[in-house]
């Protein structure tokens, strides 16, 4: 599963807001500043602030692809941010059931990120957390993950 589509698209709203929110009114307002369009801008610079205040809410908390492949043998989850994804790694893993020790999702405040925490047993028995974020995760979703997960840690008991 993956909300690879949903992600780009989000992101590509928030680019046009950003633009009409944002940049075109500071345009508009150097360009043409006695126009109503100007003088409009120039009265409700409460717009402009607004329009700053949610593209800074979703540049620190991030829009991301996820995609979750889990089969007979295999856990694979990436997870990376929809624009920054190229001057960042991508969080990754792809390991066999047996390294699964244990899970959980954690929903963030005043975010559409949801948090899969998983708790990852090395090669030398160590202790790996691994955090995953995935924007607008769907109930079902989360359901069928967890349900897949928690059927493969009743399995390696």
């Amino acid at each position: 599963m993956s909300n690879y589509r949903i992600a780009i698209l989000l992101t590509l709203l928030i680019v046009v807001f950003g633009m009409f929110g944002f940049i075109g009114p500071l345009i508009l307002l150097n360009m043409i500043p006695q126009s109503i369009i100007g003088s409009f801008f120039m009265q409700n610079s409460l717009f402009i602030v607004l329009a700053i205040l949610v593209l800074l809410y979703f540049v620190f908390t991030g829009i991301y692809v996820f995609k979750v492949n889990i089969d007979a043998y295999i856990i694979a989850i990436t997870s990376y941010r929809s624009l920054s994804s190229v001057f960042k790694q991508r969080d990754y893993v792809d390991i066999p059931h047996a390294m699964l020790v244990d899970f959980d999702f954690f929903n963030r405040p005043f975010s559409l990120n949801t948090t899969l925490m998983l708790k990852i047993k090395s090669q030398n028995k160590k202790q790996i957390v691994k955090r995953f974020n995935m924007t607008l995760l769907t109930a079902r979703e989360k359901n069928k993950i967890n349900d897949i997960l928690q059927g493969i840690l009743n399995n390696n008991k």
